[in-house]
């Protein structure tokens, strides 16, 4: 049997030969009491070794042929590998299985009984802990043979599996549809090994940044895709798919993996022949659902359901898209077929019909909370995002009756309306859940002390626990705080960690700390410059020009060029990209390409003003002010910025024209009592910079206000300190804070 040091033997991956429909092995009552199971889970996952655990599963399936079914010869000549294995991995599902039917060919009969207890009891540990809802943990297994050493052993016969990802890509989870044999259903059972393998690796000291769990999940599914694993070829086609912009490309690769049973193929080619419709586009989508829905399979069935209501491939026919989802309820359980339909159609972002309503109202009382966080959602006001007073009072009863979905939509519904009156308390429940949203959230209000007491960390421990579950936010922010604290090293792998889990906007981050040099890092500046050549052709490639161009013209990981840098910025002013018309104009007029033309590059700052580029007057303004000075200069530069006062997205211009009616030695444009009005206006938000905090502080100061300055100025200063300690600006800051206290105004002597 093959072993992978990296990854615990990929043949434990697979489906064995002898998954096959038995009666339960383990219904006698069981020996091992279930605090005895999670002690053992406990201490597993703290203390064991991964090499030891994957070499343990090697040493014991030599007891095996090579149809994976123990021999009696086998059983005798790998007895003491097995019994180590057991030691070793006292919560491995199929070792105990193996050693349980081993000891019975032998027979031993004191053995098999003690190995049988642990294995049931194990097995009723695991399917205790099933998800009730898409929202919950998998069930944890240490091998993917733990999963079918569980189906076999409780009677239940394979049908299909798929590999998911969401909502937490914490895990890379195995959703197993097997049918139940009692009780006359198909049972969706999800579990993962992934997570345990990343514990188990506690010693790398890369396993603590998800870039280590992504690569692990990806060399998984690759290892399926290699093995020809339909669930591999799924998953990977699907990536694929939703990865190209051509719709008909989309379809060309899915159609093969679907017509084999890939049901996220089936789903990815169904909703781009709604999105993107073009001709032929469904045709075959019907014939490759068919087989899997004669067989019974429930998800084929609830697709093909969903084809007939949007009459995909197959003429519109809501009589038949009901018969099949009624056919699929039966197949998988009274309602559970409707839940997925009905998340189906709110990806679609497709209304909900009477008959679907009705549908999810029967489920709602057949003990399915999940149906009732699904009607909320699906009658949520389309402009607020908020629910009606009733739903919400659902969910509520449903989250409070233990509904992991109904928990984690209530925190994110509170969270979003801003009610933090109810908002905390079900925020840090979803946290403990498990949901990565909510424990980002909850780990700034931490960090901030906004409704807590502050406690940086417990903060830092729930934001990597949000970053463990996919939330790019979180690994972005873990980034910053390494960066600020100049942990170079740190704050290059979570932003890497970023950038694997598909954020673009990590990418520029790093491009930025790549130019910074900070002491330990694999990359620098020569990397940046790869990154954002490597992002010219994406969606991104107006802004990776900016950067290659102010990187041109000060010579970060390249010789200075200046006339590089024009052309850069040259090509996107002239696709009407508003940004770069600013910053080429603004440059041309300070002679930053060679001589000045102050004409000409005005004339590209206003193309980008008429577009209603508002930064463009800022930047503008800001010139005349500060470049041009004299009288007229900043007269006009005044009056450029009022001129903004009520634009959207004028932060800056509230900002800037706040500082100089504030702080400006020159009588002919300072007011101070206008610059404070115009202060308060930034003070409205929620959160400003502590540039922004700097500038309020000034202005509280110019109009007599010396305490409120002084405490706005001690904010700017802390909130910079914590992100940027190095930052040039907090000598400034610290000396206006001198000066607040002394009872005296900051008056502007240079360029801020």
């Amino acid at each position: 049997m093959t072993k992978s040091k990296r990854g615990g033997g990929w043949s434990w991956l697979l489906v064995p030969a002898f998954l096959l429909a038995t009666a339960p092995v383990f219904a006698k009552d069981p020996d091992v009491s279930p605090a005895a199971v999670d002690a053992a889970w406990k201490k597993f996952l703290a203390e064991a070794d991964a090499e030891a655990v994957y070499d343990a599963y090697s040493e014991a399936f030599k007891a095996e042929d090579d149809d994976q079914k123990p021999s009696a010869q086998g059983c005798r000549e790998h007895a003491d590998a097995l019994e180590r294995a057991v030691a070793t991995v006292p919560v491995g599902l199929s070792i105990h299985y193996l050693a349980y039917r081993c000891a019975d060919l032998l027979g031993d009969e004191s053995g098999a009984e003690r190995h049988l207890a642990w294995f049931g009891a194990l097995a009723r540990h695991a399917l205790a802990s099933a998800p009730a809802d898409w929202s919950s943990p998998p069930i944890r297994v240490v091998v993917g043979r733990d999963i079918y050493a569980l189906l076999e052993a409780s009677g239940l016969e394979f049908r299909y599996q798929s590999l998911e990802t969401q909502p937490q890509e914490r895990y890379l989870i195995i959703q197993v549809a097997a049918w139940d044999p009692e009780d006359k259903r198909e049972r969706h059972l999800l579990f993962d090994f992934t997570d345990t393998y990343v514990q188990l690796s506690r010693d790398d000291a890369n396993a603590v940044y998800p870039a280590f769990r992504k690569a692990y999940q990806d060399n998984v599914v690759r290892h399926f895709v290699d093995q020809k694993q339909i669930m591999g070829l799924d998953l990977d086609a699907a990536r694929r798919a939703s990865a190209s912009e051509d719709p008909a490309e989309k379809v060309t690769l899915l159609r093969p993996i679907a017509e084999i049973g890939g049901v996220h193929a089936a789903h990815v080619w169904l909703l781009t022949c709604h999105r993107e419709p073009f001709a032929g586009c469904g045709e075959g989508l019907v014939d490759a659902l068919l087989p899997f829905v004669e067989k019974g399979h429930g998800t084929p069935t609830v697709l093909l359901s969903l084809a007939y209501a949007h009459g995909i491939g197959v003429d519109k026919d809501e009589r038949a898209s009901l018969a099949l989802l009624d056919a699929a309820d039966r197949a998988m359980g009274p309602g559970r077929a409707s839940l997925d339909f009905a998340r189906y159609q709110l990806g679609m972002k497709q209304p909900f019909s009477a008959a679907l309503l009705e549908r999810l109202d029967k489920a709602a009382r057949r003990d399915l909370p999940a149906a009732t966080v699904l009607l909320a959602l699906a009658r949520e006001d389309a402009k607020t995002s908020d629910w009606t007073d009733a739903d919400r009072e659902a969910v509520q009863v449903a989250a409070r009756g233990g509904s992991v979905a109904a928990t984690i939509a209530l925190a994110q519904q509170l969270h979003d309306r801003a009610d933090d009156a109810q908002a905390l308390e079900w925020l840090v429940k979803a946290a403990h859940l498990g949901d990565p949203y909510s424990q980002d959230v909850y780990s700034t209000r931490l960090a901030d002390g906004d409704g807590v007491k502050a406690d940086p960390d417990a903060a830092a421990h729930w934001r990597r626990q949000a970053a463990a579950g996919g939330d790019v936010d979180a690994m972005t922010r873990l980034g910053w705080d390494a960066w600020a604290a100049r942990k170079g090293p740190e704050a290059e792998r979570w932003l890497i960690s970023a950038v694997m889990y598909g954020s673009q906007q990590a990418m520029f981050e790093l491009v930025e700390l790549y130019s910074e040099g900070l002491e330990g890092m694999r990359f620098g500046a020569a990397r940046a410059i790869e990154i954002l050549k490597s992002l010219e052709d994406t969606e991104n490639g107006a802004k990776a020009r900016r950067y290659l161009a102010d990187f041109h013209l000060r010579g970060v990981g390249v010789d200075k060029d200046p006339e590089k840098a024009r052309t850069y910025y040259l090509k996107d002013a002239q696709d009407g990209d508003r940004e770069s018309q600013t910053l080429l104009g603004l440059g041309m007029m300070r002679g930053d390409f060679g001589d000045p033309e102050p004409e000409a590059g005005e004339a590209w700052v206003q193309k980008a003003i008429d577009a209603g580029y508002v930064d463009a007057i800022d930047g503008l303004a800001f010139y005349y002010f500060y470049e041009v000075g004299e009288n007229a200069g900043r007269a006009r530069a005044v009056q450029m910025w009022r001129s903004a006062l009520d634009a959207k997205d004028n932060a800056l211009v509230l900002n800037n024209l706040a500082w100089v009616l504030c702080t400006t030695p020159h009588a002919d444009v300072a007011d101070r009592e206008e610059g404070g009005r115009v202060a308060r206006r930034l003070g409205e938000e929620d959160f400003l910079p502590s540039g922004q905090v700097d500038t309020l502080a000034a202005c509280h100061a110019a109009n007599g206000r010396f305490a409120e300055a002084v405490a706005k100025q001690e904010e700017a200063i802390a909130d910079l300190v914590r992100f940027a300690p190095d930052d040039d600006s907090l000598e400034g800051m610290r000396a206006r804070l001198a000066l607040y206290r002394s009872g005296k105004p900051y008056v502007e002597t240079g360029d801020p």
